[in-house]
């Protein structure tokens, strides 16, 4: 029996490609937004947190929504990269529109 190797690289291509230019759309939005948007991270009160987490604190105090939420996806995946956190596991969101779907629970480091 032969199985079908499957081929992630270019669809993890694609979703950098687009975290990438919601975050540039952000940038160009609203100047600065992606270093601000990191400075919430780095400054969360809670040591373990869901990127919906982040983004609503960042909301409530005074970051502005930028024009598609995937840009928070490069803001946490940057984060990530820098070691300023670091992924300790999943849990339902809970974001009713998302459907309990489980999204990654992230610690600082």
């Amino acid at each position: 029996m032969n199985q079908t190797a499957l081929d992630f690289t270019s669809g993890q291509s694609r979703r950098d490609a687009g975290m990438n230019a919601a975050l540039d759309n952000a940038d160009f939005d609203s100047k600065g937004w992606s270093d601000k948007a990191l400075g919430f991270v780095r400054s969360f009160p809670s040591a373990q947190f869901q990127t919906e987490d982040v983004r609503q604190y960042a909301t409530n105090h005074g970051l502005p929504v930028p024009p598609s939420a995937r840009a928070w996806g490069a803001v946490i995946t940057r984060a990530a990269r820098l070691g300023i956190i670091r992924r300790v596991g999943y849990r339902p969101v809970s974001n009713a529109n998302a459907h309990c779907t489980p999204a990654a629970v992230w610690e600082r480091v």
